[in-house]
């Protein structure tokens, strides 16, 4: 039988040792959205969250609007993300993807998707592309993501309202950040 977690593995990357930590989220959530357009979104782009439109747990992840940059301090993070696709010309909608993934400065990280019917990161269940991380930053550093498109097909701009949703719900890309014990 199936049982809830009670605790996960966690590797540190520096000593490589293995540990049973306990399930927990701090209370609250980072959730980052882009609410105006950004054209030009070609394989490599930097999304860039120009909001946070909820923030509780800002002492650990913090957002530059300039640069895209979530900067997580230590501990253990799930980050889930997604980028919607507005179609390069009227009616090629259902052509469009944009394959978004983190990236970490010099490789990208964790997985992404394609999938318009796949799960959304749990933003509010909305079908829509996925990218998902989950990194354990050491105590004395950080860490520095973004989400890029790592692949687009028949995409021009990334547009603030869309086929998924007005902003308050999830806009046409976003992040969410949760932070275990």
């Amino acid at each position: 039988g199936i049982t809830t977690a009670t605790s996960v593995l966690v590797r540190n990357p520096t000593t490589s040792q293995i540990s049973e930590q306990p399930i927990s989220y701090i209370t609250g959530v980072a959730k980052f959205i882009r609410n105006t357009n950004q054209g030009t979104i070609n394989a490599g782009t930097t999304v860039l969250f120009n909001t946070s439109s909820n923030n509780t747990i800002s002492n650990y992840v913090a957002l530059n609007t300039s640069t895209g940059v979530i900067t997580l301090q230590p501990g253990t993070y799930e980050l889930n993300g997604s980028v919607g696709a507005l179609g390069a010309s009227a009616g090629s909608n259902g052509d469009c993807r944009i394959y978004p993934v983190f990236h970490n400065g010099s490789a990208y990280v964790g997985t992404g998707g394609v999938s318009e019917t796949g799960p959304a990161g749990n933003w509010n269940g909305m079908p829509q592309n996925n990218a998902n991380y989950i990194i354990t930053v050491p105590v004395g550093q950080t860490a520095q993501l973004t989400l890029k498109a790592a692949i687009v097909n028949n995409v021009a701009t990334l547009s603030e309202t869309g086929d998924f949703g007005a902003i308050g719900d999830a806009g046409r890309a976003w992040v969410v950040v949760r932070k275990y014990n």
